[in-house]
């Protein structure tokens, strides 16, 4: 599995709650299974979902593992698209 499937699993797994925050969890994996080609997209969609992994964890909505595994997982989905881009770019 890549970075972004794992991180689509955790969002959906997330978003399981009956919440606010499994709503936002599951709207975030929504547009992360739109296909990769639009990095930029990509790109902001990532810029968006540090800003709710920050808040996550700052008011201490989920436990400290899921908490850490969501900012791991959205640091290894930058390199991904930062391998991307790479790839276009030397095409």
């Amino acid at each position: 599995m890549t970075a972004t499937t794992d991180l689509i699993a955790l969002l959906d797994d997330i978003g399981q709650r009956d919440d606010g925050l499994g709503w936002v969890a599951r709207g975030h994996a929504r547009r992360f299974q739109r296909p990769a080609r639009y990095t930029r997209t990509r790109e902001d969609q990532l810029h968006k979902l540090e800003g709710f992994a920050e808040l996550v964890g700052a008011l201490a909505l989920l436990d400290r593992r899921t908490t850490d595994r969501l900012a791991d997982l959205i640091n290894a989905t930058w390199q991904e698209v930062w391998r991307v881009e790479r790839k276009e770019a030397a095409r």
